[in-house]
Parts: C-alpha cells; structure tokens; sequence
C-alpha cells in the first residue's frame, strides 16, 4: 500500500514538475516573442521617425531657400543678399579673402513699363535674370536688390579680372535681351572692389556712385572705381 501511495505521489510530482517546465517554456516563448514584436516595433518606428525626419529637414531646406530666393526672378533677394555681404566682408577682414561688388539697372525701365505694361515688364526682368545667371559662376552671386536694381557679388576675385566680365554682360544683355520690339535693353554698372574698412553701407554707397555716374554718362555703360 505504501509503494502504491508512493508512485502515485511521485507520478503526481513528475506531472506538476512538468506542468511547471511546460508553463515556464510557454511563458518563455510568449516573452521572446513579445520581445521580438517589441523589437521590430522600434525598429519601424526608429525608421517611420528617420523617414519624417529627413521630409522635415528637406521641408526646412526648401522654406530656406524659399526665404532667400526673389518671387519673380528666381534669384537671391536683398534678405540674403544682407547675410551674404556681411560673411563676405567678415572673411575679407579675418583672412583679407577680395571680392568685387557689381551693382546695375535697366536703364529707362520706368518708360518700359509705362509703354509696354508691367507684364512685359516682368517679363524683362525674368529673363534678364536668367541670362546672366548664364554668364556668372556657381560661386559669384546674383541678386535683386530693388525693382530693376541687380548686385553681383565676386568671390574670390578682384576688380581688374571682373572688368572684362562686367563688360561682356553689358554687351550680351544689349544684344541677347530682345524682349521689345524695335527697342534694345541696355543696363548702367557700377563697379567697385572691397576695401579696408568697409561696411556694407560704404561699399554699396560707393559703388551705387559709380552707378550713377554710368548714367550721368550716357548710361548702357561700366564705371569702375
């Protein structure tokens, strides 16, 4: 009787023993792979986060570039046209970098558009802008400063070599430019190149100076400093 209640306590052992290692093993493979759920939860959620990151850093690209380009034209406006002098004008003073400042209009531009209307008039200044985006290197900058008013800035280039370079736009722009029927389209530079002590106030003011003085001459010409 005591070997019969012995095996019975020890089957009932065994059994429990076993129901113990089956639930550890069940509770064991429902936390793997709740673990690996987990796991590949982060990993798409890691990823969704990396994707809208990335559409939010090309999205703050584009409002960037956005702020810094002119409606109309396309090119840089004055709000970089100020940051960008500024840089300029910094690294002429920290490591005496030249650059050379071209600043034009379209001469008689007011008459342009009285007799021709402002959609034509637009129409001159866009693609004014896109021809001498033609002309320009990747690394000077062209930018509308005013309605019929341009600044080129030249880095890295003095006033002698940007001369010529001045010139050539004047003439392409006077035979290239032919938005007007029977009228050429000509514009007045003004020229000048970085000094010590500058600001962005005098190099501007110097060289709208010169601007005028093309106008005084007879305008569809450069002047230089």
């Amino acid at each position: 009787r005591s070997e019969t209640i012995f095996l019975v306590v020890s089957f009932f052992g065994i059994m429990l023993t076993s129901l113990i290692v089956a639930i550890y093993f069940i509770h064991k493979k429902k936390w793997l792979l709740t673990n690996k759920m987990l796991e590949k939860e982060v990993e798409k959620q890691t990823l969704r986060y990396k994707e809208q990151n990335k559409k939010l850093e090309q999205l703050q690209e584009r409002l960037k570039r956005q702020l810094n380009k002119d409606t109309l034209t396309n090119i840089y406006n004055r709000t970089f046209y100020n940051q960008k002098i500024q840089e300029m004008l910094s690294l002429y003073q920290r490591h005496n970098t030249v650059f050379s400042f071209l600043i034009f209009d379209i001469d008689d531009f007011k008459y342009i558009n009285d007799n021709y209307g402002h959609t034509v008039g637009d129409k001159v200044l866009i693609e004014l802008c896109a021809l001498v985006q033609k002309q320009i290197r990747m690394t000077d900058y062209l930018f509308r400063v005013g309605g019929e008013e341009f600044i080129i800035l030249f880095a890295n280039t003095s006033q002698k070599e940007v001369a010529s370079v001045a010139q050539k736009l004047r003439i392409t722009i006077e035979k290239e430019l032919n938005v007007l029927e029977n009228r050429k389209i000509t514009v007045s530079m003004g020229l000048t190149q970085v000094q010590s002590q500058d600001t962005q106030e005098s190099i501007f003011n110097r060289a709208d100076e010169l601007l005028y003085e093309a106008k005084k001459k007879g305008k569809n010409q450069v002047v230089s400093s």
